[in-house]
């Protein structure tokens, strides 16, 4: 085709039903078709959703949400991941079935006629991928949705006694049922992936030295929760998971010990450095602890050294660390230049 031959119409959008009782929309609104590219993995999945599609999907609605001409935001399902979009509190944004999502992106208008944009706004979800400024700034999105929530989760989380550390131990479990689904883009997770088998002896063991530790299972709290314990810890323990990742909620330096299995190492270093890098970005200290394999036990003892190792937290360096990581945000944001959607579709 001739650059200057019209292109053909596109089929009207499938999967999209018009919202009973919705007034018309403005003269010159259109809708949204937002593309998250994540870089690997599925959305599906904790790391991937968070880093790979929620920290893009809030950069792109902070600029979509407020414009008056924009009507709707469609993105796709990340299946039980999609309990946490509510909370952001978008309200022109639209989840779609996955392959409704798809197919939407080869049209040029949504069910109700509305003109349809589209826009692909790549992931944060690798260590080489990581950017600080978007990721912390999306993040101050949520923990500013997420605010009372938290607080009200801080009221449960024990009282430390003057100068002891303040511990939280991240233990797996068992695989929700969608992940043994054939409906899973990647199945498994949880301990079908990794454990740790003598996990009550090493909480046991850290409890004895530091009587202010509590475990969490990630699966069994929602992210306000787990938002309070860990910008309530001064250290934070755990085998490699996704549930590592949730360190970026922190406020100061929390320190990070990170159980990696050898069979999961790669040619970039232990645990394919997804955590180790995180930890350097956010400027954390990090210990990397050693696992023979992704269900072999871990000394006790090389737990309680890891935690020795560490530096002591002081107000002084969380004053510091705050500052610091502040501005570096806004250096990132006064550069940012965020994509606009386009007439164009994005797929193929």
């Amino acid at each position: 085709m001739r650059p200057d031959t019209p292109a053909p119409p596109r089929p009207a959008s499938p999967g999209v039903e018009p919202t009973p009782g919705k007034a018309a929309a403005a003269p010159g609104a259109f809708a949204v078709h937002l593309s998250c590219a994540n870089r690997s993995g599925s959305v599906e999945h904790y790391y991937h959703f968070y880093f790979g599609f929620l920290v893009p999907l809030v950069l792109a609605c902070e600029r979509l949400q407020p414009r008056a001409e924009v009507a709707a935001i469609y993105v796709r399902s990340c299946a039980i991941m999609d309990e946490h979009l509510p909370r952001l509190g978008y309200s022109k944004l639209r989840v779609l079935p996955r392959s409704a999502h798809e197919a939407l992106g080869e049209t040029d208008t949504d069910a109700q006629g509305l003109p349809l944009k589209h826009l692909r706004v790549p992931g944060y979800d690798g260590p080489n991928a990581y950017r600080f400024g978007a990721i912390q700034t999306a993040t101050a999105v949520l923990l500013e949705r997420l605010g009372p929530a938290i607080a009200q989760e801080a009221t449960t989380l024990p009282i430390a006694a003057d100068g002891s550390l303040k511990i939280l131990m991240f233990n797996r479990q068992a695989p929700q049922a969608f992940y043994l689904s054939a409906e899973a883009e990647i199945p498994g997770a949880g301990t079908d992936r990794r454990s740790l088998p003598n996990f009550p002896e090493l909480l046991q063991r850290v409890r004895e030295t530091y009587p202010a530790t509590i475990e969490m299972y990630p699966e069994d709290h929602s992210l306000a929760a787990q938002a309070a314990a860990l910008r309530w810890a001064d250290v934070v323990i755990g085998q490699h998971g996704a549930a590592l990742g949730n360190m970026v909620l922190c406020d100061g330096p929390t320190a990070l010990v990170e159980i990696c299995p050898h069979d999961i190492a790669d040619d970039s270093g232990p645990g394919k450095r997804h955590f180790l890098r995180l930890s350097r970005l956010y400027r954390m200290p990090y210990v990397h602890v050693a696992q023979e394999h992704s269900h072999a036990p871990v000394a006790p003892e090389t737990i309680l050294q890891a935690i020795d190792s560490l530096p002591r937290p002081s107000a002084l360096r969380r004053l510091v660390w705050r500052a610091i990581n502040r501005g570096r945000q806004l250096a990132w944001q006064l550069r940012y230049r965020p994509p606009s959607p386009s007439s164009s579709s994005v797929t193929g």
